[in-house]
C-alpha cells in the first residue's frame, strides 16, 4: 500500500503516513470501496425487482389465460356460484347486472350440478383470434355418457402490455334495451329491485314505458304495489329490444290460497244459512264484507230460490275448488271452479247430485284485509 500523498510504500497498517503524516483514514481507496458496495446493493435490488416482475407476469398470464378463465367459469356453473362466475363475464355491473341477477344464468345450468368429471375437449379460434370457443367434455352422476358444453370467450385487449384479458362472451346472456309496459297506477319491482322513474323512456294513455339498458335473459318475478295490494306476476326477458306488458297479475301464492279458502267458506255459509231460512242480519255476522257490498241482494235471492215450491235445497257441501283466473283493477276478481254436492227435495223425492260452477268473487282491501264485495255466476235454482 502506498501513501496517496507522498507515494511512500507503507509496510504496516497505520492511520497516518509515518513519512508525511497524511491521514490515511480518508484515503480515496476507501471512498471507492464504499461506492462499490452501494452499487452492488442497488444492483441486487434491481435484480430482485426484475425477478418479481417476471414472476408477476407469469402469474398474471396464468390467471387470465383463456383456459384458466374458462375452467374457473365452468366450475362456477358446476357449483352454482353466481358470485364467482360473475367475475369472469364480459359485463359492467349495474342495477340489473350483478351477482344477484346473474343467478338467472346460473339456474339454467342446473344439470351441471351433477358433474363428477370433466376435461377440455377442443379449442377453436375465430379467424382474427379475438374469440375462442372452448369445448368441455363431462359426465354426471346420472349419465356416464360424455356430454359437451361450449364456452365462448372474447379477448378484451392487452393489459399493461403483459397479458391478454379474456372474458366470457355475454351476447346470449344479456338483453339490451328491454322495454316494460307498466300501468301508470302501479309501483313495480323486478326480483326485489325497484324499477324507478329514471328508467321511464316514454308513455301512452295507459302505460309508462320503462327501458332497462341491460339485464340478463330469463324469467323474472314481478311484484306490484297498488292501492295497498301486493300483487305478483312473471315476465320472460329474451333477446335484444324485446318487451313485456304487466297485465296478468295475481295474489302471492300463500295469500291467494288463504283468501280462496275463505271465499269458498263464505259461499258455503250463504247457502247453508239460506237453507235454514236465517235472516240476512244473522248470516252477515259470519261473513267478511266491505261496507258497500252487494251480498244482501244475493242472499235474499237465495232465500227465495232454495225454498222454491217444487225444488227445495236441503244440503250444500263444497268438495273441491281451484282458482281459474285472477284479474285486478280497483278490486281483485278471483274466478274459482267450485265442485259441490247438494241434496234437493224435488216434489217430495230427495236426490243427491254433484255440480261444478265457475264463480267470480270480487274482493276489496280494507284496513289491510281482503273483504267480499260481490259474487257473480252463482247458482240460485237447482233441479
Amino acid at each position: 500500500m502506498k501513501c496517496p500523498n507522498c507515494n511512500k510504500i507503507l509496510f504496516i497498517k497505520a492511520n497516518h503516513c509515518p513519512s508525511c503524516g497524511y491521514d490515511l483514514t480518508n484515503s480515496p481507496k476507501k471512498e471507492r470501496k464504499k461506492i462499490t458496495i452501494n452499487k452492488k446493493i442497488v444492483l441486487n435490488i434491481l435484480i430482485l425487482i426484475i425477478i418479481l416482475l417476471a414472476l408477476s407476469t407469469v402469474i398474471l398470464k396464468e390467471k387470465y389465460d383463456k383456459k384458466t378463465v374458462a375452467i374457473k367459469y365452468f366450475e362456477s356453473l358446476i357449483n352454482q356460484n353466481p358470485s364467482k362466475g360473475f367475475k369472469y363475464i364480459d359485463a359492467e355491473r349495474s342495477k340489473f347486472i350483478n351477482e344477484k341477477t346473474f343467478k338467472k344464468i346460473i339456474s339454467t345450468e342446473k344439470d351441471l350440478k351433477k358433474v363428477i368429471n370433466y376435461t377440455i375437449q377442443d379449442i377453436n379460434y375465430s379467424y382474427d383470434k379475438k374469440e375462442v370457443t372452448i369445448t368441455f367434455s363431462y359426465i354426471t352422476k346420472d349419465n356416464k355418457k360424455h356430454q359437451t358444453k361450449d364456452i365462448v370467450l372474447i379477448n378484451k385487449g392487452n393489459k399493461l402490455l403483459i397479458y391478454d384479458d379474456w372474458k366470457i362472451d355475454t351476447k346470449k346472456m344479456i338483453s339490451n334495451n328491454y322495454k316494460l309496459y307498466v300501468p301508470k297506477k302501479y309501483d313495480i319491482e323486478l326480483e326485489g329491485i325497484k324499477v324507478g322513474k329514471k328508467e321511464i323512456s316514454g308513455s301512452n294513455k295507459d302505460y309508462y314505458i320503462y327501458q332497462i339498458k341491460q339485464m340478463f335473459v330469463g324469467n323474472y318475478n314481478v311484484s306490484v304495489n297498488y292501492k295497498k295490494m301486493y300483487l305478483v306476476s312473471r315476465i320472460l326477458v329474451q333477446n335484444n329490444n324485446s318487451y313485456s306488458y304487466i297485465n296478468n297479475l295475481s295474489l302471492p301464492q300463500e295469500e291467494s290460497t288463504k283468501l280462496t279458502k275463505n271465499l269458498v267458506g263464505q259461499l258455503e255459509t250463504l247457502y247453508t244459512n239460506a237453507i235454514k231460512s236465517k235472516k240476512y242480519k244473522d248470516c252477515k255476522k259470519k261473513l267478511t264484507l266491505t261496507k258497500d257490498n252487494k251480498i244482501k241482494n244475493i242472499y235474499n235471492e237465495l232465500l227465495t230460490s232454495t225454498n222454491y215450491y217444487y225444488a227445495q235445497l236441503k244440503d250444500f257441501k263444497v268438495k273441491d275448488y281451484n282458482v281459474i283466473s285472477t284479474k285486478v283493477d280497483s278490486k281483485v276478481h278471483l274466478t274459482i271452479a267450485i265442485k259441490y254436492k247438494y241434496k234437493i227435495n224435488n216434489y217430495g223425492k230427495v236426490e243427491e247430485k254433484t255440480k261444478t260452477d265457475d264463480i267470480e268473487f270480487i274482493v276489496k282491501k280494507e284496513k289491510n284485509k281482503y273483504k267480499l264485495y260481490n259474487i257473480k255466476n252463482i247458482t240460485y235454482y237447482f233441479n
